[in-house]
């Protein structure tokens, strides 16, 4: 009995633990581009990206091809 009641305590915390379901990558669905992968950056983001960098006096990172 004491066995079945350590075997339920130590399964209802091993789920209260975890989020159910499949791992979903942040991000709107249609942005990512391989799966559990993040969003690829927007050329808008990379602009903004090196404008901050601009102004912590960084150079410019390159651009993708």
């Amino acid at each position: 009995m004491r066995a079945l009641l350590l075997t339920v305590a130590a399964s209802l915390v091993l789920v209260a633990c975890g989020r159910m379901g499949p791992v979903r990558p942040p991000g709107p669905r249609e942005a990512v581009t391989y799966p559990r992968g993040y969003p690829a950056p927007t050329a808008k983001d990379r602009e903004e990206l090196n404008e901050r960098r601009a102004a912590q006096g960084l150079p410019p990172l390159p651009t993708p091809p």
